[in-house]
Order: C-alpha cells, then sequence, then structure tokens
C-alpha cells in the first residue's frame, strides 16, 4: 500500500517522526502510518501558565504608578509643634 486515502485527504503509508515543541519543551515519537491513529505527545514538566509574564509585570508597573499617582495627590497633613 502506497497512501492511505480518508474524508479529509491522501496519505502516504510509513514511517513519520511526530515532535511536539513549546518553548523550552519538546518531545517526538516515530509512528508507522498504516492506518488512522491517535497519537498523545505529552510534554514533561510543562504547565500552561495562567498568566503570561509579559501580563504580570504590566500589572505591577500600573499598580506602582496608581500608588505613586495616589500618593503625590494626598496633601500632607501639617504636624503640630
Amino acid at each position: 500500500m502506497e497512501k492511505m486515502l480518508n474524508a479529509t485527504g491522501e496519505y502516504a503509508v510509513g514511517n513519520y517522526t511526530l515532535t511536539a515543541t513549546y518553548e523550552i519543551y519538546s518531545n517526538q515519537t516515530e509512528v508507522n502510518m498504516t492506518g488512522n491513529q491517535v497519537v498523545t505527545l505529552r510534554l514533561e514538566d510543562f504547565v500552561v501558565p495562567e498568566f503570561s509574564s509579559i501580563l504580570i509585570l504590566s500589572m505591577l508597573i500600573t499598580t506602582a504608578l496608581l500608588a505613586f499617582v495616589i500618593r503625590r495627590r494626598k496633601p500632607a497633613r501639617a504636624s503640630k509643634p
């Protein structure tokens, strides 16, 4: 068998190397395609961050600027001698 035909198109039958990569994480496996298959690649120790570091940094900068502006607008209390 040279090719496989299904509803999504033609595929060559043979060995394929599947690679999954995200930033510094990577994994790969070899698959012999002789029919429809499901392949699961796991990136070890990989956790999707809830917030990106750029978002956290921009929130920190915004909070610091707001605190600075509010502090400057507040009139200084007069001290009694």
